[in-house]
Parts: structure tokens; sequence; C-alpha cells
């Protein structure tokens, strides 16, 4: 079987292709499973600046697609919020023309591949990701204007139009693309509840496959989360610095445990000083990490990921809206407990056996579970114990590709 892959990433090729060490790395897990369990050729399609052209690695091929345009250009389709729609279809189609693969599979709605269901007679099928259509909702906090996020934006980001007034027109049209695009596929992959349930009233004639996903590599192995009494209260969140994140959120709930007397450090993977959404809430809640025992700790690869979560004693996710973020399944698969607000898909990875699901996203009820929690060690370390078993079973990689195997044949036989 030959499968074309349409990705954010270039996955095992992403150090070639000039990408972060941290881009993409479930895919990359994901890629590397196929090839040491199955005798299906890969083609994998993605975005990028790079000049590289396409190549054959291993036994994937790489089709680069390569975002033309000059300065001018690109100044005028982020100020204008320009998508350019249809502009790169004719590179998808190529693609596929050159490879000639028996089904495609497209990771995510955010980069407009979906443009391929209706434009071509092979079998599409759309792993979710986040939901576009659900974030913007929640881009922007009752406290944050729109002048907001223009003002405290810098200037180079304005004139590039980078700004974060930028960023959210630009997630607004492209959540109206999705809105748009998504009845036309015919089948998609998903993991949880809420996924399924935004297939069921947006394409309610696709079909729809439960798929999990194959974390990296990294958080399998031997390191396991313990909790010794004396570490002092340490809390990780990794955080990619987007608003709906919960930077606000952050901060405020680190404000409350100073009042109370809570002693604690705040451990913040993801976002580092210059974070223009920390620079933002920190300017309009008068608060500063700096005086509320946040220690921000940039962006981190995996292997310092999992040292992170070995050293600390709670994992708190504070995201307003989220589907099923890897960064939560990581720390269940190392044996961390985890606070997290009862969002999207998030009731379809933990609950009360294996973590802290909490009703209110509201700072104050956020800390009263940090302060609640880890005044009782013993129940942290079922919850911790119990999230790896669920985990384990959850990215068991062989079923994962059992899986797989199923969703590709039986889309197949559907054609």
């Amino acid at each position: 079987m030959k499968v074309l892959w349409f990705t954010n990433t270039p996955s095992l090729a992403s150090q070639y292709y000039g990408f972060s060490n941290t881009s993409g790395g479930w895919i990359s897990s994901l890629e590397s499973a196929i090839h040491e369990n199955t005798d299906f050729k890969i083609a994998i399609a993605f975005f990028t600046e790079s000049i590289k052209g396409s190549m054959v690695w291993g036994k994937t091929v790489y089709y680069p697609i390569h975002k033309n345009g000059n300065i001018i250009q690109k100044l005028f389709d982020r100020h204008f919020n320009c998508l350019n729609e249809l502009k790169y279809l004719k590179h998808y189609l190529k693609i596929i023309d050159d490879f000639r693969p028996d089904i495609i599979q497209i990771f995510g709605t955010e980069n407009g591949f979906s443009y391929l269901c209706g434009n071509t007679t092979l079998p599409v099928c759309i792993h979710l990701q986040g939901i576009l259509t659900d974030c913007q909702h929640y881009f922007s906090p009752g406290k944050i204007s729109r002048w907001d996020l223009l003002k405290y934006s810098s200037l180079g980001k304005i004139l590039k139009g980078t700004s974060l007034l930028h960023v959210y027109w630009n997630l607004k049209k492209r959540a109206k693309r999705e809105l748009r695009l998504f009845p036309l596929c015919h089948y998609y992959f998903g993991r949880t509840i809420y996924d399924k349930s935004f297939v069921e009233n947006h394409a309610p004639s696709a079909t729809y496959f439960n798929c999990n996903e194959l974390l990296r590599k990294e958080f399998y192995q031997t390191k396991r989360w313990n909790y010794p009494k004396n570490r002092g209260n340490v809390l990780l969140t990794i955080n990619n610095g987007e608003i709906y994140k919960g930077i606000d959120i952050i901060l405020e709930t680190a404000s409350l445990l100073k009042k109370a007397g809570f002693s604690f450090e705040w451990r913040i993977a993801g976002v580092d000083q210059s974070n223009v959404v920390l620079n933002l809430f920190e300017n309009k809640l008068k608060l500063s990490h700096n005086d509320l025992s946040i220690n921000l700790l940039g962006e981190l690869n995996a292997d310092e990921i999992v040292d992170q979560m070995i050293r600390s004693d709670l994992f708190i996710h504070t995201s307003r809206i989220d589907n099923s973020p890897n960064s939560i399944c990581e720390a269940m698969l190392v044996g961390m407990p985890v606070i997290a607000f009862n969002v999207g898909g998030i009731s379809s990875l933990i609950d009360n056996r294996c973590g802290i699901l909490i009703n209110q996203v509201e700072p104050a009820a956020l800390s009263k579970e940090i302060i609640s929690a880890l005044s009782n060690s013993d129940h942290l370390i079922s919850i911790g114990k119990n999230a790896r078993l669920i985990a384990l079973e959850r990215h068991n990689p062989t079923k994962l590709i059992d899986d797989i195997k199923y969703a590709y044949q039986k889309i197949l036989q559907n054609e």
C-alpha cells in the first residue's frame, strides 16, 4: 500500500529541512513505527521556507511545498490576511501524480490541505489535531481587547504583519475555511468525545475512526515519575505561548497561591522572557512572573522535558480549549499526576482515577486543587501509577499500527 501524508512537519527529515528539533515529534514516531511494522510505502508533503527539493531518505519520499513569493508579496499577504486559498492545490496534485498513492492522509485542518477533498478521486482521510473553529472563540479572553493585541505587539511585528492582531485575524479566516471544507471529507481519524462530536455535527455523512497517537519514544523509556516528599511543591506546565493556552491563568493562580502563603515553584516549558503573550498578560494583570516563583524554561527537547517531569510534583494544564494535547498524554506516560480544566476532549484522556479535572476555568478553582492535591501524597502516587497504566494502553504502538491498518483497509474497501 502506498500512503501519502500531508503534514505540518517534515517528520524524520525535520533537521534536514531546517525545522526545530521539537517539531512534529509524534508524527516522526508514527513514521518510524509504520516502517518497522508494515510494508507500506510512505510519502510526506509539507510546507517549508527551505529551498531544498524533494528527496528519498530511508523508506520515505519527502515532498517540500515551497512558500513562494517575494518579501513584498509575503508582507501583502500577511497584512491583508490572504490565505491564497487555491494557490497551492496544483502543487498537491502534482505530488499525487508523482507518487501515485492508494490513500491520502491529512494531519490537521490548519494549512488548507483539505482542498484535496473533492479535487482528487483518491480517498482522503483527515487526522484531527486541534479544531480551529473552537480555538478562535478562546483566542482573546474577555480582559483582552483587539487594541491590546496590537498595543502589546512590537513595532517590528506590526510592520511585518505578525502581531497578535494579525494572528487573530488569520486564525478566524482559517477557521471559516475549516468549516467550509469540513463536510467535503468522507473519513476522519480522532480519539476524543469532543472531536467525534464535531465530526458528527459538521460532517454527518463522514466515517469516523478512533485512532490514538503514538508519542515520542523518549516518554516510553525507563525514567519514571516518583514523589519524594522533600522536593518543595514543583509544578510543571508545557505551554506554546498561544493566548488560549492560559498564561494569564498561570499568573493569576500563582498570585493566589502566594497570597495563601503556599510555597511552590512553577516551571513553564515552551515560553521564555521574550514571549509576547506573557508580556501582554503581565502588563494587563500587573503581575510579573519574576515575583511569583515562575521559572521560564524556554523551548525544550523531549529528553529535557522528561527530566523536568521526573523532577516535578504535579503537571498543570491550563488551556481553555484543547482536543487531545500530547503534553498531557506524555506526562501520563511518565507516570505524572495531572490537573487540567475539563474542556474540549480532555475528559477523554483523564478522569478521577488518573488525574484531576476542574469544571470551572478559574484561577481560584485551580489554586484550590493544587493545594489540595499536594497535601495528599498517597493520592498523587495512586493517580500517577494509574495514569502510566492507562497511557501505556492508549498509546501502545502495536495497537495503534493495527488501528491505522484497519482504517486504511476499510477506507479502500468503501471506495
